[in-house]
């Protein structure tokens, strides 16, 4: 009975694990190829792959903004250092 618990533990683990793996490489579109999915669900990781390019060029755009708007503000606050 134990070892059933625990083997059916080792297997959740392992599955989500793959899982994980899966999605980390289809949203970095990376696409190694050593997990393939079945046809029912390769749209799925079509659309998930479209996702991840998006997601990488929106995560870049928010760094740029937050990087311009902190060198606005000093480079405000160093021109009114210098004109007081």
């Amino acid at each position: 009975m134990l070892t059933n618990i625990l083997v059916g533990t080792l297997m959740m683990v392992v599955t989500t694990l793959v899982h994980s793996i899966f999605m980390v490489i289809t949203l970095t579109t990376l696409g190694y190829g050593d997990i393939v999915l079945t046809e029912q669900w390769r749209l799925l990781a079509a659309i998930e792959a479209a996702n991840g390019i998006i997601m990488f060029g929106w995560s870049t755009a928010l760094v740029i903004a937050v990087v311009q708007r902190t060198f606005a503000s000093l480079l405000r606050r160093i021109h009114e250092r210098r004109s007081s």
